[in-house]
């Protein structure tokens, strides 16, 4: 069997904290996040790690058109979500859990606990 594999999911903040203007992204973004942390110990017993990313708003062809006043406060750049995937290469430890990447905490593992 091989080993050391990593699976990235992506999915949003909105995955961990809803979105009241978009309920349904919301919901298909949470079932993200318990897909990802349901499957650690599975992933862990099979030799592998699965991890989250769940990045704000960040500057993408997404947000064209977008009022900007709805998102600059949680905007982040692209290296902040290219950051988080190396620590998620990187950190052996990280299985089973999403990392939240905002504007005021930058990365950081959610949630801090196991269920």
């Amino acid at each position: 069997m091989k080993t050391n594999g990593l699976i990235v999911n992506i999915s949003s903040l909105s995955g961990i904290y809803p979105f009241k203007g978009a309920p349904v992204y919301s919901a298909s973004k949470a079932g993200i996040v318990s897909f990802t942390r349901a499957l650690g110990d599975y992933a862990k017993k099979n030799g592998i790690r699965i991890a989250c990313l769940c990045p704000s708003f960040a500057e993408t062809k997404l947000l064209k058109g977008v009022d900007k006043r709805l998102y600059e406060k949680y905007l982040i750049p692209i290296s902040y979500v290219i950051k988080a995937l190396e620590i998620a290469l990187d950190d052996r430890s990280i299985n089973g859990v999403c990392l939240r990447i905002t504007p005021e905490f930058k990365i950081d593992v959610y949630p801090k606990s196991k269920l």
